[in-house]
């Protein structure tokens, strides 16, 4: 890999040019790619909050309703989703490239935060679990918040190591676009929901 400053010659797991100290376009490109894409997780998370109680004190909004349904149901379940993707990344061949420790112990994390998942929807049917499924309705945001939580912690392993960073988030452009995408889908929702009445 080359430096685009200087044109010196380095290695991809750096991050900055050794000789003329310039970061590479890439880790910029991917910064702004997440950094964008969080914050429109962010908007889309707190705007129903603010919109709802003041469109639902009138009437009912079928936007905002169906919008705070889709994101209960993303917080509920949509980390099997980013876990199976995670998973399928982190088992698929590439050519050259092998996967640092941390990440081979991301496979097992995946698999067991997978499997608890399973183990967690047949509950009902498993005999002696009354407790464990009082606690559990007692308290329904903590097991999406403990998924998320975890696979946040292996994005944060796997982000660590540049080959797997690079791997994981591509040049960054597509991660970009995706995010910018939301961005605009959510803000969207927002107009939507702030004329809707």
């Amino acid at each position: 890999m080359f430096c685009e400053t200087c044109g010196q010659q380095f290695f991809g797991q750096e991050s900055v040019c050794t000789h003329c100290g310039a970061i590479a376009t890439r880790y910029w490109l991917q910064l702004v790619g997440l950094a964008v894409f969080l914050l429109a997780l962010a908007i889309n998370a707190l705007a129903p909050f603010f919109l709802l109680p003041r469109r639902e004190a009138t009437q009912p909004q079928p936007v905002l309703q169906a919008w705070t349904w889709v994101n209960g149901k993303l917080f509920a379940y949509g980390w099997a989703a980013v876990a199976l993707a995670i998973l399928v990344w982190a088992f698929w061949p590439r050519e050259g490239y092998e996967l640092p420790a941390g990440a081979r112990v991301s496979r097992w994390l995946l698999l067991l935060l997978l499997l608890a998942g399973v183990v967690t929807l047949l509950l009902p049917w498993i005999p002696g679990t009354e407790t464990l499924r009082a606690s559990l309705a007692g308290h329904p945001g903590w097991a999406p918040a403990l998924a998320w939580g975890l696979l946040t912690l292996i994005l944060g392993v796997l982000s660590s190591h540049s080959e797997a960073r690079d791997a994981l988030l591509g040049t960054g452009r597509m991660l970009s676009l995706a995010g910018l995408g939301l961005l605009l889908l959510v803000l969207l929702l927002v107009a939507l929901g702030a004329a809707a009445g």
